[in-house]
């Protein structure tokens, strides 16, 4: 949303487009919910948001070649998607800590989270400072940044779609598909039946 006011379309004022960008977040966690009761795991489903992420920023580069008519609607998308992101990703993360630590590990991810909404605009600046087109070499890197959340994606170990919640300190995680359990507090029997 930060480059839409940059289009200077003249029937939509930078405020106008704000708003219908904003509508669009309505959309995204409806999408959010669907995907959170999906039969697909979390792994899968962050995957399929982060395709349609990386589509998006490669979308997105048309702004500098003046393509409203490419530009406009993938914004609009895009803002959808990151709400459906935004939504998905704290679902999932309240799901993958044991309780002993959910709040704390929660409350770390979403202080992450912030520095990067927070430094993000700052990065855009400095990227439109160095490359001539201002805006292409930042939905690159996003671009980037998407594929390689895909990419990762399939090597996170413990999958908690449909599984009940840990409750207790010896909470455990299976580790990798080795089929070894990992104790995450010392103290916890070898033998534990507790698992994700």
């Amino acid at each position: 949303t930060c480059a839409l006011p940059i289009c200077t379309m003249d029937f939509v004022s930078p405020a106008g487009q704000l708003l219908i960008s904003c509508a669009f977040e309505l959309p995204g966690s409806l999408v959010a919910a669907m995907l959170i009761q999906s039969p697909w795991g979390y792994g899968r489903s962050l995957q399929a948001l982060l395709a349609l992420t990386f589509i998006l920023c490669i979308m997105l580069i048309t702004v500098d070649y003046q393509l409203y008519a490419v530009f406009v609607p993938a914004s609009y998308a895009m803002k959808g998607v990151s709400s459906a992101f935004f939504v998905f990703t704290y679902v999932v993360m309240a799901t993958v800590f044991p309780t002993s630590v959910r709040n704390i590990a929660l409350g770390f991810c979403v202080s992450v989270g912030r520095i990067g909404s927070i430094s993000a605009p700052i990065i855009f600046e400095f990227v439109g400072e160095i490359e001539q087109r201002k805006h292409a070499l930042f939905f690159v890197l996003s671009a980037i940044a998407a594929a390689g959340g895909i990419l990762v994606l399939p090597y996170v170990p413990c999958e908690m779609k449909g599984k009940p919640l840990k409750d207790t300190e010896a909470a455990t995680v299976e580790c990798g598909g080795r089929g070894e359990l990992i104790p995450l507090r010392k103290g916890v029997p070898e033998g534990s039946s507790d698992t994700c």
